[in-house]
C-alpha cells in the first residue's frame, strides 16, 4: 500500500485510513471547502498501514498491520523497520500493529506508546505499551496496560491512542463478544483513560466499585478506532465503527454508555433486522452523527 499526501498551497494534510479501499490517481486534485489539494504518494511498499505519527523533525513513523513500526526519513522510506517491539500477533485478521502516538513530552523525553495485538494462554487481547525511540529503536519498552478478558476471536481490538489533558485515552472494542460491551466489570468495548505510565486516574468515573475495571471511562462501544481532540474547543471526538451501517460520531463524555449492543442505528449482517432494542433508550447516548447505506 502507499501513503498519499494531499498538497495545498502553504501545508500538507495527511490522509491514512485503516483498510485504505479507494486508490486516488497521483496528481489528481480534489476540492475541498478549504481550497484545492493533490495527491502526492511519498512512500509505497508498506503493509497494511493503520496509522502515524509525525516526529519533531518532520520524519514520519507508520505502523504496519504485519506487526512493524517504520520510519519515512526525508520522504523516504528507511529499509530496516524500527527494532525493540514487542511480540505482536493476530497480522492477519483486525489485529497486529495498530496505533503509534508520541508523548507530550517527547521533545525532551523521546518517548512513545504504541497499541497493539498481544496472545497469553487465556487468549487474545489488546495492550499498551510504551519505550523510548533512540537511534532508530524503542528502548526501555514497557507494558503499561493488558486488556481483560483475552479470547480467542480476531476481531475488534480497537485501538487508538490518543493523549489530551494530562491523560492518555485508548478505544477498544468489544473482541466479537457484544455484551461485554455493557459490562464495566471487562475492558473490551469501552474507551479507558489512564495517566502517562498506565495508572489509573483517581478521578475516573468508575474507581471505587470493586466490580468495576477503574481504567473504563466510557462504555456501550462496538469497536470505536478514531479519537481526536478539537484544539480550540477540547472537545474529544470517537467515532466507531457499526455492523451494516450504524457508524457513528460521538462526543467523548466521562461515564457514558454509548448503546452498544442494546441499541444501535446498523442491522444485522445475516439477517435484515435492527441490532438489539432499536435506536433509542433511556440512559444511552445518542450519536452526533450517525451513517447508514
Amino acid at each position: 500500500m502507499r501513503i498519499r499526501f494531499y498538497l495545498p498551497a502553504l501545508f500538507v494534510l495527511v490522509f491514512l485510513a485503516p483498510g485504505l479501499g479507494a486508490r486516488a490517481e497521483e496528481g489528481r486534485v480534489f476540492q475541498s471547502l478549504k481550497g484545492p489539494f493533490q495527491v502526492v504518494i511519498i512512500a509505497s511498499g508498506l503493509d497494511h498501514p493503520w496509522s502515524m505519527a509525525f516526529l519533531p523533525d518532520g520524519d514520519l513513523l507508520v505502523t504496519e498491520r504485519s506487526g512493524e513500526l517504520r520510519l519515512i526519513r526525508k520522504g523516504r522510506l528507511q529499509d530496516k523497520p524500527i527494532k525493540g517491539l514487542p511480540e505482536i500477533t493476530d497480522k492477519r485478521d483486525q489485529g497486529g500493529l495498530l496505533d503509534v502516538a508520541l508523548d507530550p513530552g517527547f521533545d525532551q523525553n523521546g518517548r512513545l506508546c504504541i497499541s497493539y495485538v498481544a496472545e497469553t494462554e487465556a487468549g487474545r487481547g489488546t495492550e499498551i505499551g510504551c519505550g523510548i525511540f533512540r537511534d532508530d529503536r524503542l528502548v526501555n519498552f514497557d507494558v503499561i496496560f493488558r486488556a481483560v478478558p483475552k479470547n480467542k476471536t480476531g476481531r475488534h481490538f480497537g485501538c487508538r491512542l490518543l493523549f489530551a489533558n494530562g491523560y492518555l485515552f485508548a478505544t477498544l472494542g468489544d473482541r466479537g463478544k457484544r455484551p461485554q460491551a455493557q459490562d464495566r466489570g471487562t475492558h473490551p468495548g469501552s474507551v479507558v483513560r489512564l495517566l502517562a505510565d498506565g495508572a489509573v486516574p483517581p478521578d475516573n468515573p468508575f474507581v471505587g466499585n470493586s466490580t468495576y475495571q477503574p481504567e473504563v471511562y466510557t462504555y456501550g462501544n462496538r469497536n470505536p478506532q478514531g479519537l481526536a481532540q478539537d484544539p480550540t474547543s477540547g472537545l474529544i471526538w470517537m467515532h466507531e465503527h457499526g455492523p451494516r451501517g450504524g457508524d457513528e460520531l460521538n462526543l467523548l463524555r466521562a461515564g457514558a454508555n454509548y448503546g452498544w449492543p442494546v441499541i444501535s442505528y446498523g442491522k444485522e449482517y445475516f439477517l435484515p433486522k435492527v441490532v438489539g432494542e432499536g435506536t433509542h433508550k433511556h440512559g444511552m447516548e445518542q450519536p452526533v452523527h450517525y451513517w447508514v447505506p
